[in-house]
């Protein structure tokens, strides 16, 4: 069977669109999503309904997790917080209910999907490391786990007599027979990687273990639009980087180490796969890559300093032809100015034009001290030293 597998889509429907237009046109038996699928974006209610349409797989995130009351807003930093509770507003009882009834895990078809750490799923924990990984792969008798929660797309390979593990770049491969893998797709609708701000997910087919890994561009100007008509107030990671805000490269926790979602892991939970899921709609969106809209941006501020340059210059021009080639002249007293018509001495000006800066005042700067999205400084990594 083909698999698409997605994650981490954070209610950004620009993204989710040109994700789902891709699938289309590759053509898979099942969109498997990897949980949250809310929190921080702008559109919650229009990407959950997608979802519930597209996905017939789907697993809890932590913030899918805390709109149906199955973990505290308190436990999570204030961005998240903030958009966590903008979201339930917006979903209702009929979203919390669903989110209610999704599991932590699914398996099937050789794989295992969960959104964080295999080992303990209620617990949300992030996997960056090899040592990370060990206690996934020792919790679970599959040799191909998904996960997400990260944003960031790679591979954990383990392998070897010792069950040596490494960390492997996200590229495609055939993944080899007695080679377990953990596989995380990226992020849909908050990547986290300033040099690839495109959304991510992965193609896996389960006869040929064939992985690929997949870039779309979105429409970012359609995000800026929804983002400022919902009122939110914290930007998602790649939006900061194209407006030059400062970031902090590398995971940081959306929640506290000692979260606990309190749910039983339903292991009887299993895959199920149908038809082709998704039909092609080659002009749902108009895609425009991150990339492509902060070349824009440094275009226009190309621009903006040209034609300051050219108003001074222009400035200076018409000065020089007020002054004598000699120097600046002295001033010049008022009592000492002839008024009358017949004076035949000229009435020098008293200084030159000046040509005024365009302002910069406001626009967004590298290097300064802005909030981070994530805005507890504490938590570098919340699984330091777990093995």
């Amino acid at each position: 069977m083909r698999y698409a597998i997605v994650s981490d889509i954070h209610a950004n429907l620009p993204a989710w669109s040109a994700v789902l237009d891709d699938i289309a046109r590759e053509g898979v038996d099942g969109i498997c999503c990897l949980g949250d699928i809310v929190g921080y974006g702008p559109r919650p209610r229009a990407v959950l309904a997608s979802v519930r349409q597209h996905c017939e797989n789907v697993v809890l995130g932590n913030h899918d997790a805390v709109v149906a009351g199955k973990l505290q807003p308190s436990e999570f930093n204030l961005a998240a917080r903030e958009a966590i509770e903008w979201t339930r507003e917006r979903l209702g009882e009929d979203g919390q209910a669903y989110f209610a009834g999704v599991p932590l895990t699914l398996r099937g078809d050789g794989i295992l999907l969960t959104h964080g750490d295999a080992a303990q799923p209620a617990k949300f924990c992030y996997v960056t490391k090899p040592e990370q990984a060990r206690a996934s792969f020792k919790a679970s008798k599959r040799d191909i786990l998904f996960f997400g929660h990260t944003h960031q797309p790679g591979v954990m390979s383990c392998s070897g007599p010792r069950e040596t593990i490494n960390k492997l770049p996200p590229r495609d491969m055939i993944l080899k027979p007695g080679t377990r893998y953990m596989i995380n797709p990226g992020s849909v609708g908050d990547p986290r990687c300033s040099s690839d701000l495109r959304a991510s997910y992965c193609l896996f087919d389960s006869k040929t273990l064939q992985l690929r890994f997949r870039r779309l561009e979105f429409d970012v100007d359609e995000y800026r639009r929804d983002f400022a008509a919902s009122g939110l107030r914290h930007k998602p990671f790649f939006l900061r980087v194209l407006d030059a805000e400062s970031v902090r490269e590398g995971v940081v926790a959306d929640h506290r180490q000692s979260v606990d979602a309190g749910i039983a892991e339903d292991r009887g939970a299993r895959l199920r796969v149908g038809g082709a899921p998704v039909s092609a709609n080659w002009n749902h969106s108009q895609t425009l890559a991150p990339a492509q809209v902060a070349k824009r941006c440094r275009r226009r501020s190309k621009i903006g300093l040209l034609f300051a340059a050219i108003l001074l210059l222009a400035g200076a021009a018409v000065a020089a032809l007020f002054w004598p080639t000699t120097g600046i002249p002295p001033l010049v007293e008022r009592d000492a100015i002839p008024t009358q018509r017949g004076d035949t001495e000229p009435v020098r000006p008293s200084g030159a034009r000046h040509v005024t800066p365009v302002s910069t005042e406001g626009a967004a700067q590298p290097g300064l001290d802005h909030e981070l999205i994530m805005t507890d400084e504490s938590w570098e990594d919340p699984n330091e030293g777990r093995n």
